[in-house]
Formats: C-alpha cells, structure tokens, sequence
C-alpha cells in the first residue's frame, strides 16, 4: 500500500477490525513492524499497489518499468554498490591516507565523536567534504555546521562548492540581524560559522544549539582549549562553546594538526569534548589528583605525518624542503635608528608597567606591532612614527584646550574598538576579536592610540601628562629624522641582501626563464616599498609591474584567485609580495619552489602557513625557504638561536620538528621572548638568557618526548602494503561504479517517463540540456522540503566529472550524482509514481541463454539497535541489499549486483534478431507452477536469513561489541575513580567535621557529588547496553521477477537459435568457456601475475582479476573472456561487461579465445575496448539496451602482435 507512510510502500501484515475502525499492522520498506490505528477518513489516500493478493506477484507489470525501478532502488542505495561513491561524484582525486581516513576511519562509525590530527597539508578539508558527501549519499545528512577561524570560512566554503557541488552559507553579523527570530542556522541546509564570532555570543550559541546538526566539524578544533593551573582548570569560551556543539551534534568531527600541546594533563581535558564520561576532569579545588595514565585513544583519532604520506605509487607526498638563513649587518645610520626606536619602545614597555591586567598585555602587545615595523622597512617604521606623531599633537591640543576651559572631563582619552574588546573579554587573543595586522590602518590607529601610561586626565596630573606628551612627541621627532635619513640614503641592508638573492644563479632555470618568488613581508607599507625595488631589478622598464604582483588584505578574496591563477600559468609573472593574507588559502606550489621570509613573523605557527604555500601535495622540486635577519638585534637572539637549533635537528628529526614548532615554542611564549629581549637590551647576559632558554625549549629529548607525545596513536605512517591494498580497492570499484554510466541511463530513462525533456548537446560529448523538469519532481521537491529548490530546466549537466569542462571550456556543466537535488527528486518521485508498484506487481524477464525459468528477487536486509528513534522506532545501525535467484528445485543463489539490465523484458517483444508475440502472458505463465513456486520462493527468506542475514548480523555484531566494551571499560574506569574520589572527599569532610575542623566542601555537598556521578555512571553505560544489543529484521522482499528462457518464446515463430540439443549445446558452451578461462590464466600466470577466477561473481562485469606486481607498483587488470568457436562470427557483451569496460578503460581487457575441438587455438587481448567507439551505444544510450553484438572479424584486427597468444599443445 501507498499512503500510509509519506513516499513509501508498505506490506500490510495484519488488520483487526472493530465496526468502522481497524488496527492496522504493516512492515515499512527497511522490515520494522508498524501499528496505526485506521478511521474511516484515513483511506481517502490509501491506494493499494499491485492489485489483489491474487495479482500482487503476477508478473503483470511492464519489464522496462520494473528495470527503471530496480536502479531507482539501487541507486536510492548507492554506497551498497558504489562504495567510493563520493569520490565519483566529485571533482577530487583523493590521495591514501584520506581514502583511509574517510572509509576506514569516519564511515564505519556510528555517533561519531572523532579527530582528525594529521599534519598540515595533508587534507583535511577533502576528507571533510568527502564524508559529508558521502553522509548526504546514506541518506545520513542533511544539516551540517561547520565552525572555522574567520581567515578560513571562505576557503571553506569555496571548496565544498568547488570540489563537492555542495552549496553553503557563512553566518555573518548580517544574517543574525536579519533573522526574524534571532535563528540564523534555520534557512541553509550547510552553515560555515566564524568561531571567533560564535564563542563570544551567548544568543548565537543557543540559536546554534537549539537544532540537530546530523553533522558538526570544527577546524583548528586546538582553539578550543583547556589550561591546567596546579588542580584547576581553565576552560576557555571556545572550550565551552565546543561542550555544547558536542551536545547538538550526531556527528562530532574535529580537525587540528596540532591536538597535542606537550601537556597529557591539558590533552585529557580537551578529549572531553569528545566524551565526557571517558575522559578525565580537573578536580575543583583541593589537593592535586594522581596523575592518569593516557588513555587509550586509538578509536576516536587518528594522525598521520606529512613525512610519512605517500602516494598510490609509492613515492613520498611531499618534497624535500630546505631552510636557509641571510644574515646582514646593519649600515651605521640603520644601526642608529633600530638602537634608538628600540630604546624608545622599550621605556613605554616601562611605562606601561604601572598598568594592570590585561590593560597591561594589551599596551605590550600594541607596542609589539611598532618594533615589528622597526624591522620590516624604513618606510613602514617611517609611517609608523609619523601617524604616532600626528595622533599625539592632536591629542596635546585636546589635552591644553580641556585645561585651558577648566573642564577636564570634556578631553575623553579614545581608545579603538579594537582595543575595547580586548578589554572588555573575558579572555583576548587576535581570532577573538577580530584584530587583522593586514589593516594598515588599524595597525596605526592602535600604534597611534596609547597616551604615556594610558591615564586619565586630572587636576592632579594634568600637568605631568603635557609634559609627558610634549616629552614623547620630541622623541618621536628625532626618530622620524633618523627613519627618513636612512630612506634617503637608499642603503638598506636588508634589502640588499634580497637583491643579491634575485639576481644570483639560483633564480635561472634551465629553459631561460627566471624561477618564481614568494617574498612574505607583515606590512603594506613594506610590499609597497618591495614591489618598487624589485621592479628595478627584475625589469629594465621599472615601471611595468607585469612581473610582480602583490596580495595584501585589501585585495579582494577574487582577485586573490585571479592573481594565484595567474602566478601558476602565467610565465612573465616572476614574484608575488605578499603578507599573511596569502598565508592560508593561497596555492602556489605548480609554479614556485622558492620563498623568503622578508620580516619573520612573531607566531611560528606562521611559518608553517606561509611555507604550506608552496610545500604542498603536487609539489615536486626541493622548497628553499630563505629567512632575512639583521645581525646584533633583538630578534637575531630569539629567532636567530631559534632557526639555528632547528637546522641542527632537522636531520635526526627526519624533519619533522617543524610541524611541532608551535607547540615546542607556542605563539604567545615567542611573542614574550621577544618583548623580553627588547627590554633585556643587547648584552652579553640577555644573549646567554636566550641561548639557555631556546636550548631547553629546543632540546633534542624534550623534541623527541613531545614528538611522541603527539604521535598520539601507534600508526603515523602507512606502510606500503596498506597503499596497495586501498589502490586494489579502488580499481576493483572503480570497474563497478554507478557514475557516470549506470546514472546517466537511469535518469534519463527516468525523467521523460515522468514527462521531462532530455536531450544530449550537440559536440559536447557526455554533457545534457534538461529543457523541461517535470511538475511532479517540482512538487516532490517542495513536499520534502528541501531548501534548494529545483530550477525549471538546466542548460548543462553531465554525470561524468571529466565532461564538467570541454576543450578549455569557460562553461563548466552541473555535476549530477547521488546527494544532487535532481537526481534524488528523481528517483524518489519515479518510485513514487511509477516504481514500488511495479516493483510489487513484478514482471518477466528474458534470459537467451537459460534452459530453464527462475525467479529473480530483490531482497533488503536491516539491523537495529536498541535506541530508539524520534518516531519511537529502533535505529537503523546497517542495511544492505541482495538480489538473489530461486530455481524450480528450490536452489537459491546469489545473483549479482544488477542481473535485471542484461536481460530484456518480456513486453519488448524482441532481443537482437529475435522477435515474439507479446499477447499471449497467461500461456508463458502456465509452463510455471506458480502456487508450488511461490510456496517454494520462502526459501528465498530461509536462504538469505541463512546467508546474507546471518553474516550481515555476525559483522556487525562483532564491531559493535568490541567498540561498545572498550568504551564501557574506559567511562566505568573513569567515573568510578571519580565516585572513589568524591566519597573519600565525604570521609573526610565528615571527620574533620566531627573534630571540629573546618573543611574546603561539606559533606552532603560531597557525597551529592558522588551520587550523581553513580546515576551518570548508570545511566550511560544501560545506553550503552543498547547500543550492543544488537537485532536483525526478517528479510524484506521488495521485488520479483520471472525470468524465462528466450527459447520458450520463438517456438512458434520459427525461428529459433542455432542449437539442436539445449543440453548438448549447454555443456558444450560450458567446455568451450572452460578452456577460453584455463587458456587466459595460463598467459597471465606465464607473464608473471597472479590471476583470480572471479566468474562465479555474477554481474561484475569481468572474469578474472589479475595483478601484476612486477613494478614498483602493483597493478590490476580486469579481464572478460570471450570464448567462441573457430567459426563464430561475432560475440556478446552484457550491459554490466560494456559498462565495466567503460569505467575503467585504462584496466580492462577483452580476451578472445578462438577454441577448436574443443581446446584453446589463440588468444586476443584488445584493451581500451571503448577507444573505438565500439561501446558508445552504452554511454549514454538507453537504460533498456541489454547486450551489444560485436564483429570477431573486427575484434581481431584491433589485437596488437604483443597481445595476441598462440597456444601450442
């Protein structure tokens, strides 16, 4: 029946009635058992499917209906057919260890609560869309949240659209003002949220909590952090925020290279964001707690190092990278305004001591900004001093106007927003408030902002605060003389040294042109100043900047891609300036292999940025990075020991202390190094500080114990085995993918029989114009209520990703596949309409070359758990699907993945020559005793229970006991600790209580404690009972058809096959294929491969998989063995032996076999069978053509005299 439940037919399996009203008792399409209560207004859109219990089964459906509906069904449950379903669909060629992470890592698990920890680089954001496609594909997703620092929301959202077709929406300040409702999450489908803006919103919070999301991910998910403080724990916002996201979200997914911060106390607190019944937390006060041993992790994370990454061939990921050091002397004029700009910044340092709190850190991390631009250029220290200089005359005159009127309270001393809500925060950092030192001018409205020791004007120091400003305005006067004096003189060492570097024989290639630059630099001031420099060296027209570009935060995020774009393909582009706005986002690793740090940055995950952008996969030169330093400075003592130390270790390292570096020497430790240094001064004491405090921080043990602190889990490398393993996979289901041509026939199949128009454009091969989108997908789209509605015609699509764009074509064709609005309306509304009840009715198929009739059923298989579902149903955990054959006997076999498209249908009325009369149903289904078949075909049920049910069950099973076990033991090891802890907490407070003592908690409050942490305790391990607890569904029938042999049906036209003994032609066709498959293995087995017989698999499309290791890499052939006698003039191929062809062109072998008497004579091996256009019939012709007939005389000549085999007896 239809109607019962929305888009679904159900089997009723028992009705009660009682006058007008009935209970009604059905099986939903997954097995579940339903009861509703039915009155008499509840039939009106009750419509029964297949007719009476006579007719339902009766075959009387039309064949090509019933086949279109079959691969609605199939394709309904792609990822049971396709398992890489999502990299087919997508524009992405995923490389091992992310088709491991997604597959083996993310997909097999249920509630995921997991992170994925691997190096930077290595993809996190395709393993990423990959699951959520993948998700979407199950039917598992629909919402998803995506929480980002502000710098890369964008690229997140360029690559889902980019690379997956995946359309979403960044919540922006704009989207919580315009919602009506305060909800900004409710209208988009996929939400890419900033979580510096979200951490800091409590109203954003809830509205985000408020929902579902069937999918959480938080990159850089090491922001949400925990500090320990001797038995306290400082949780941060983003700590919190990430509590409660934990709590909205079905999926739980973090991302972060960094998960480990040298402290097992703080990486046990931040595991709680995963499970905070596993994991252990801080106690509240009182005497510290005995150190935990690191639990066991294994199971929620997973690392790999950029330095062991491999490809599929086996060569490694990445290239070698190289770190170089220029160091220069400073000129005497230089010397001068660094030593005086230097002195100058370290009194305010001084002045600003007498502040507190964070006032305090914010004056010293303004100041930061300054000497940063002290050692950048001459131009942008010159800028600097200059706005100060400006900014305080106009505040001297505020200042003396105040006084002069005797209104004191009129001069208000302004602070920058900036700086208001670094202030007003519970806690600070750059991300949190949104602080950007690519904005020039906030950089000089903070550097301009600070009032000597930030005061506020009064009578009582009204006088020392003009003094105090004239005092700093004739400093900076005098520094302003000395920064303009070195600009003039055009001597400046730093840049000099870059010029020697531009102009050496390193930056000549070998075709003549010049190898590209990256050159970094923190200030716009400084890209400026570059960019002129360059020009006159590079160019002998200074003024064409054609060879230089620049990115900057002031250039747009298009025309970001736009020069990236231009850089990689563009040869007449040698050097790209830039600051940070290019660290993240930014590719340049097909084009350059050279960078320069011009001005180090004071973050040292930075470095790792900025060298990611040409250290990348895809990258296959060495990559030299050169990092400029002026001698006898203060940065040379912190960052000078720093690189030097790294170069010493990077060898017994394997190089892997870079990606460590900002856990080594975290962001805000460096940035206070370098502050102490400019207060310390240059002496020989403060040189010695440094060399020991560097030395401790960078000691070759300490690296070592936090590299394998970090190493976290037992497997950082793929081994080359396991590569080769996943290769063979992917081969394997790259031959029996649905995408592009299994889809391609279905839904154009499909959509004109639901009344669309679909053409094939002209000269653009494998692409389509939808013209006309039926009403009823329209309807269907907007009954389900998806947000992304479906246009009334598309111009482009395609369902092959090499089709996306033609011939360079700027017009890129709409990708259709599983997860895609067209597609899935699609399927669901053809189901709807046409499908189930064919699917029920059933119908007869034909084989030509059968000898007796079977019985084809679709058969779906579920299991649950004991959680129950919103509908108060237990929760689907597996489902799969198996069509299988009955035969008169009762024999059940397995009978592929899609049997149905290699025979024709019955109502057709023809197959090749071969034509029958259609109107006589009732005499083909006398020959089969139907009553005793369908009594029989319960074997069906007993077969797959037996079979695909029990061994689907045990799989299970055995999965969800171990991981439900290992979680079990660890929240009961873990809470019973904590129990232990907090009823001894209750003794003692009980007796210091009696002995008159006070004590730091009561004991009511501790024994409460206690007990609530038992009803926890109790609580999640009966869920996690329920999760064990495993049962299987009966088997749900879905589909029958009777298949019969084409000989049955020409009796009476005369014209019947070639054949005088059906039997003696069976068995002799059954030696001739024999010797054709012994012949094939022989050859493949004397080459020095290792042949598999896999032509008892039905519907594969091949017979034998071969692999041949013989080079440095394993490789897989995929060979369908044609057997014919000397002479046969032409051979057969079935729907899924063309496709197999057409999907791996590159792997697939058609092998002849001419056989005499009996015995092989030669054997033909024709590869790229589709290069001919031989199978173009099967590209994108109909779903309903089942088997092409190819020429031999053809065939043959396309077999090169390396593959044609002459077999000697």
């Amino acid at each position: 029946m239809t109607g019962l439940v929305p888009g679904e037919v159900v089997t009723i399996t028992m009705i009660e009635w009682d006058d007008d009203v009935c209970e009604l008792t059905y099986r939903r399409r997954e097995g579940q058992q339903q009861t509703r209560m039915m009155y008499p207004g509840d039939w009106d859109n009750i419509e029964t499917v297949g007719g009476s219990d006579e007719e339902d089964g009766s075959f009387g459906a039309d064949g090509n209906l019933f086949k279109v509906a079959a691969e609605a069904r199939r394709i309904q449950l792609a990822s049971l057919y396709d398992p890489y379903m999502a990299i087919h669909s997508s524009k992405v060629e995923p490389l091992p260890h992310q088709v491991e992470a997604v597959y083996e890592c993310l997909l097999p698990r249920y509630d995921l609560r997991y992170v994925l920890a691997d190096d930077p680089g290595a993809g996190k954001t395709i393993m990423s869309g990959l699951y959520i496609r993948e998700l979407q594909i199950r039917g598992l997703l629909r919402h998803c949240l995506i929480v980002a620092p502000g710098s890369l929301v964008v690229n997140w959202q360029e690559e889902l659209l980019d690379k997956f077709g995946l359309e979403s929406e960044i919540i922006s300040r704009a989207h919580v003002e315009s919602a009506p409702d305060g909800d900004p999450f409710a209208r988009h489908d996929i939400c890419i949220a900033r979580l510096d803006m979200l951490k800091m919103d409590e109203d954003l919070i809830r509205a985000a909590c408020s929902h579902t999301w069937d999918l959480i991910i938080v990159d850089e998910a090491h922001k949400m952090s925990v500090s320990i403080f001797g038995s306290e724990a400082k949780e941060s916002k983003g700590f919190k925020l990430g509590m409660e996201l934990e709590k909205a979200a079905v999926n739980y997914l973090l991302l972060t290279a960094t998960p480990h911060n040298g402290k097992d106390e703080e990486f046990q607190q931040w595991l709680r964001l995963l499970d905070s019944d596993r994991f252990e937390k801080a106690a509240v006060g009182g005497k510290k707690r005995k150190k935990q041993s690191r639990p066991e992790i294994s199971d929620i994370m997973r690392r790999k190092v950029k330095e062991k990454l491999y490809k599929f061939d086996g060569k490694p990921l990445f290239s070698p990278r190289e770190s170089h050091t220029l160091s220069f002397t400073l000129s005497p004029a230089e010397r001068d305004l660094y030593d005086s700009v230097t002195d100058y910044v370290s009194t305010q340092f001084n002045k600003a001591a007498q502040l507190t709190g964070q006032k305090k850190a914010i004056v010293g991390f303004v100041l930061t900004l300054l000497q940063r631009r002290l050692t950048s250029s001459p131009l942008a220290i010159l800028s600097s001093l200059e706005n100060r200089k400006k900014k305080l005359n106009d505040t001297l005159v505020a200042v003396e106007e105040a006084i002069a009127k005797g209104n004191l309270s009129a001069f208000q001393s302004t602070v920058p927003s900036q700086l208001k809500g670094m202030i007003d925060g519970e806690e600070w950092d750059e991300d949190s408030i949104g602080f950007d030192e690519e904005d020039e001018s906030a950089v000089d409205d903070l550097i301009s902002s600070l009032l000597p020791g930030d005061l506020a004007l009064t009578s009582e120091n009204a006088d020392v605060i003009v003094a105090g400003l004239n005092h700093e305005i004739e400093e900076l006067k005098a520094l302003i003389i000395k920064a303009q004096r070195v600009l003039n003189l055009g001597t400046d060492s730093k840049w000099t040294e870059l010029a020697t570097l531009l102009t050496s024989d390193k930056m000549a290639r070998d075709d003549g042109h010049r190898r590209k630059i990256i050159i970094f630099t923190e200030h716009r001031a400084t890209i400026e100043y570059l960019t002129n420099k360059i020009a006159g060296i590079i160019d002998d027209n200074p003024d064409n900047m054609q060879k230089i570009a620049v990115i900057h935060g002031g250039v747009r995020r298009q025309e970001r891609l736009t020069i990236q774009h231009r850089f990689n393909h563009d040869p007449t582009l040698e050097v790209l300036v830039a600051n940070d706005a290019a660290g993240e986002g930014i590719n340049l690793h097909r084009a350059a292999n050279f960078m320069v740090n011009y001005d180090l940055p004071w973050n040292p995950n930075r470095l790792e940025q900025r060298f990611g952008r040409i250290h990348r996969i895809g990258q296959q030169e060495i990559c030299h990075l050169w990092n400029l330093m002026a001698k006898d400075t203060r940065e040379e003592m912190v960052f000078g020991r720093l690189l030097e130390k790294i170069a010493n270790e990077k060898e017994q390292l394997d190089g892997e202390v870079f990606d460590i570096l900002g856990v080594l020497i975290p962001e805000s430790d460096l940035k206070q190094m370098l502050m102490d240094a400019v207060k310390r001064g240059n002496s020989p004491e403060a040189k010695r500080h440094f060399e020991k405090e560097i030395g401790n921080r960078l000691d070759l043990e300490r690296v070592r114990e936090i590299r394998k602190a970090n190493q976290l889990t037992q497997e950082e490398a793929m081994g080359l085995d396991r590569i080769e393993e996943i290769r063979l996979q992917m081969e394997r289901a790259k031959v029996r993918r649905l995408q592009p041509h299994y889809l391609a026939a279905f839904f154009r199949e499909a959509i004109v029989r639901l009344s669309g128009q679909i053409i094939e454009r002209k000269s653009e091969q494998g692409r389509f114009e939808v013209r006309r989108v039926p009403k009823v997908l329209q309807e269907e789209s907007r009954r389900r209520g998806r947000r992304i509605g479906l246009s009334p015609q598309y111009e482009r699509i395609t369902f092959d990703k090499n089709a996306l764009r033609i011939d360079n074509s700027s017009i890129e064709a709409e990708l259709i596949g599983p997860g895609h609005a067209l597609l899935d309306v699609t399927t669901d509304a053809f189901l709807e309409k046409h499908g189930w009840k064919a699917l029920g009715e059933g119908a007869i198929l034909v084989d030509p070359d059968a000898t007796e009739p079977r019985m084809l059923c679709s058969a779906e298989h579920s299991i649950r758990d004991h959680v129950e579902t919103p509908d108060g149903s237990l929760r689907v955990a597996s489902r799969r699907q198996l069509h299988v054959e009955l035969l008169p006997d009762g024999t059940v076999h397995d009978a592929g993945a899609a049997p149905y498209l290699d025979l024709p249908a019955w109502d057709s009325g023809e197959f090749g020559d071969f034509t029958w009369d259609t109107t006589n149903r009732d005499s083909i289904l006398s020959k089969v005793d139907l009553k005793g078949w369908e009594g029989d075909s319960s074997s069906v049920s007993r077969w797959v229970n037996k079979g695909l049910a029990r061994q689907h069950y045990e799989e299970m099973r055995q999965k969800r006991i171990e991981r439900c076990d290992r979680v079990a033991l660890q929240v009961n090891k873990r809470l019973h600790t904590e129990i232990d802890y907090w009823d001894a907490k209750a003794r003692t407070a009980r007796e210091k209580h009696s002995a008159g003592k006070r004590f730091n908690i009561s004991e009511d409050r501790a024994r409460k404690r206690a007990e609530d942490l038992r009803i926890r305790r109790n609580s999640r391990l009966e869920f996690i009972e329920k999760e064990k607890s495993l049962v299987s569904d009966p088997p749900n029938i879905i589909s029958k058809a009777l298949i019969v042999p084409l000989s049955w049906l020409i009796e009476d036209a005369k014209e019947r096959p070639g054949r005088s003994d059906s039997k003696m032609d069976t068995e002799a066709k059954d030696a001739s294929e024999a010797a054709g498959m012994e012949a094939v293995t022989a050859i493949e087995t004397n080459a020095g491969r290792s042949p598999k017989d896999r032509s008892a698999e039905r519907g594969i499309g091949y017979d034998i998989e071969s692999i041949d290791r013989s080079g440095d890499v394993a490789q897989a052939w995929f060979i369908e063995v044609k057997s014919r006698h000397s002479s046969a003039n032409s051979i057969t191929l079935t729907r899924n032996e063309a496709l197999a062809a057409l999907n791996h062109p590159e792997r697939f072998i058609l092998a002849l076999v001419e056989v005499v008497d009996g015995k092989a004579n030669k054997v033909g091996y024709i590869r790229d069978l589709g290069a001919s256009g031989a199978l173009d019939g099967f590209k994108s012709g109909s779903l309903l053509a089942t088997s092409l007939n190819l020429p031999l005389d053809d065939l043959w000549s396309r077999v090169d005299d390396q593959d044609l085999h002459r077999i000697t007896t």
